[in-house]
């Protein structure tokens, strides 16, 4: 891996998508709109900590997407 790059799971019904980003210095929203995702239908981690949309993805992160599924 680069050190420009974000490594970004997706992860939905015990599936995981993994994607290699140049999106660095962007925060986690910004991010997470350009991939398609909508920032409110999701729960972010970066590097194995919880983040809200406002942290920035930095070159090297590993940030992990987990869809909210409502009901439980």
């Amino acid at each position: 891996m680069a050190s420009a790059e974000v490594i970004v799971k997706i992860v939905k019904r015990n599936i995981t998508v993994t994607r290699e980003v140049e999106k660095v210095g962007l925060k986690i929203e910004n991010l997470l709109r350009e991939l398609g995702i909508n920032p409110i239908s999701v729960v972010v981690f970066k590097n194995g900590v919880i983040v809200t949309e406002d942290d920035l993805a930095k070159p090297g992160d590993v940030i992990e997407v987990y869809a909210v599924s409502p009901g439980g």
